[in-house]
């Protein structure tokens, strides 16, 4: 999963998603909203805008957090 704000590129494994939102696993802290790349299995791409309603460290430099989606657009 690749997140986007402005020219900051962050890179996050899902943890779990659904039509509502994702959690991440990643390697700093982070809030506010954010766009979402994902690919589904048939390789299609979409952009998702999301904000981040929490963010927690999970050890050794490592966070988790839960995103709620805002927008969900096919690109």
């Amino acid at each position: 999963v690749t997140l986007r704000r402005g020219s900051q590129l962050l890179s996050a494994f899902s943890r779990d998603i659904s039509e509502n939102g994702i959690g991440l696993l990643h390697d700093m802290p982070i809030g506010g909203e954010y766009t979402i790349s994902i690919y589904d299995p048939a390789g299609c791409e979409y952009e998702l805008t999301g904000l981040v309603l929490w963010c927690r460290p999970c050890g050794q430099g490592w966070y988790i957090s839960g995103v709620r989606f805002c927008r969900i657009e096919p690109s």
